[in-house]
């Protein structure tokens, strides 16, 4: 994509995979569990990765595609992978910005994930720009 000007605005498909997932069953109940401050929005994106000194890249501290976000689930489904037979959920989760793919390993799911839920998600991102 080196011959792109910039800036530019580009279709991108983002997809999630979850190392921490809490599910809460509405916004109400979302809110009613918050003690942190700053509270964030129920619909909310924060580059968690992005935020290193200028002395940690190329150190295991570097930059990283890490992101805290919460949303609010369109689709959820419980899906096996075919190569080692172990499931996974995925969802489609609304947040600020557009929806993202979300997966996320049974172990690291709190809650009930359904349509309408409410997500609060840390996880590593990946993106492929849609042509």
């Amino acid at each position: 994509y080196a011959d792109r000007k910039l800036p530019a605005r580009l279709k991108v498909k983002l997809s999630g995979f979850a190392r921490e997932l809490k599910a809460y069953p509405s916004e109400a109940d979302y809110y009613a569990a918050q003690t942190k401050q700053p509270v964030l929005s129920a619909k909310s994106f924060v580059p968690i990765g992005m935020f290193a000194s200028a002395e940690a890249v190329g150190t295991a501290d570097a930059p990283s595609s890490s992101a805290a976000l919460s949303g609010s689930i369109v689709e959820a489904r419980k899906l096996e992978n075919e190569a080692t037979g172990r499931t996974f959920h995925w969802l489609l989760v609304e947040t600020v910005g557009g929806t993202i793919d979300v997966v996320a390993d049974p172990e690291v799911v709190s809650g009930s994930l359904m349509p309408g839920a409410v997500v609060e998600v840390i996880c590593l991102l990946f993106g492929r720009i849609m042509d």
